[in-house]
């Protein structure tokens, strides 16, 4: 997914031959979507727009009819909306200079270049998306069992010496036997 939205390739033997190579470069945007964290990874968080919405209340539900409905009434109002954001990005755009630019250096220069269109205050944008990324990457290490183990190793403590083979050692007796033996162990 990473190397998919940053770009990226691979080759390989054409089928039903011997000679040609096929080789495959893409670069595209993607879409996740679930209930649960899906970016759990630090590499793909930093490589993430993340948005959390509120639960629809049940008094809000409608028909996909309906929605469609209003989506096609306004369409008119969200295309001039989005517009206005690009015409004010390209505007501002030369003029943005961000002291420390994130992963997704390109769009967050085109995201505060448009933040104002959009009501929002300048650097508004950036405070909001790094804050967003802290968070993911705090609910991805909060899930993980060996930064849980890690974290326990170090309580009370402000250094850990020894192999690699003594720190599995140390971090598999904090864990239950279930975790030491999941696949997300390490082994070795």
């Amino acid at each position: 997914l990473c190397r998919l939205a940053t770009g990226g390739g691979f080759s390989a033997r054409e089928l039903f031959t011997d000679m040609e190579e096929v080789l495959i470069d893409v670069k595209r945007p993607t879409v996740l979507n679930g209930i649960d964290d899906v970016a759990v990874r630090p590499d793909l968080i930093d490589r993430s727009i993340i948005l959390t919405l509120a639960p629809i209340a049940k008094e809000d539900r409608k028909p996909e009819s309906t929605f469609w409905r209003h989506f096609d009434q306004a369409s008119g109002k969200i295309l001039g909306g989005l517009l206005d954001g690009l015409s004010t990005a390209i505007r501002e755009y030369p003029s943005v200079d961000l002291p420390n630019l994130p992963r997704m250096a390109d769009f967050a220069e085109w995201a505060t270049a448009a933040e104002t269109s959009f009501g929002y205050q300048a650097g508004e944008f950036l405070k909001s998306f790094d804050k967003k990324r802290e968070n993911a990457i705090q609910a991805g290490l909060d899930g993980s069992h060996l930064a849980i183990a890690i974290e326990d190793l170090m309580a009370g403590r402000s250094e850990w010496e020894g192999t690699m083979k003594a720190l599995l050692v140390d971090l598999t007796a904090l864990v239950d036997e279930r975790t030491a033996n999941s696949k997300e162990w390490p082994k070795t």
